[in-house]
């Protein structure tokens, strides 16, 4: 009799050239993956309030420095032309300044062509021209315009106006305020005198 008889399957080679590696049927557990740093890249912290401090600092010391050296070099060229006059240009000094009640101040005579004027080194001083010797009546008038200057404490207020320039260097409105500030002392002081000589000699003076 024909017996039903079941195929004998054959048997699969586990190790044979058909077998998947257990590394890739396999998932690999994310423990055992190791991590890989991640690379930020450097992020630069600008403080501005800082920045913007020492760029007011270094433009502020440049400007002083830059004004300081003008200043001396100004100084240096008055005293190498420093000038004799005569006598009588001292004794119309002391009469203005008796005259306007104010103390004399130094007066240099230099060798330069320069308008009258106070100059603030470490003390104020009288810059006058010594080409004006022999001018009695210009040298009266220039000397009553400066003392009145003085009698004003113009010179204190310009020394106030620079420093208020190195400090707020960066604003242009500082340095136009300066400008004008400057023409209306002029113009102050000239109204002063004036009014101290009187209207019959404001030609003269003008």
């Amino acid at each position: 009799p024909v017996t039903d008889v079941a195929p004998v399957q054959p048997d699969i080679d586990t190790q044979g050239e058909n077998a998947v590696p257990p590394s890739i049927s396999q998932e690999i557990p994310e423990s055992t993956v190791a991590a890989v740093p991640e690379v930020k890249e450097p992020v630069i912290d600008i403080n501005w309030r800082i920045a913007a401090f020492w760029t007011w600092v270094a433009g502020a010391l440049v400007f002083g420095l830059w004004m300081m050296i003008v200043k001396l070099r100004f100084y240096e060229d008055m005293q190498w032309h420093t000038a004799s006059v005569s006598p009588r240009v001292y004794a119309i000094y002391d009469e203005c300044c008796a005259a306007l009640k104010v103390k004399p101040i130094t007066m240099w005579a230099v060798d330069r062509a320069i308008s009258p004027g106070i100059a603030f080194f470490t003390y104020p001083v009288l810059l006058l021209p010594a080409s004006m010797d022999g001018d009695e009546e210009k040298l009266r008038y220039a000397f009553l315009h400066e003392l009145t200057h003085k009698k004003r404490h113009d010179h204190h207020m310009t020394a106030l106006l620079t420093a208020l320039r190195i400090i707020y260097w960066f604003n242009p409105a500082v340095h136009i305020g300066f400008s004008e500030m400057r023409a209306d002392m002029e113009t102050a002081c000239d109204a002063d005198v004036i009014a101290f000589v009187g209207k019959e000699q404001k030609r003269g003076y003008l």
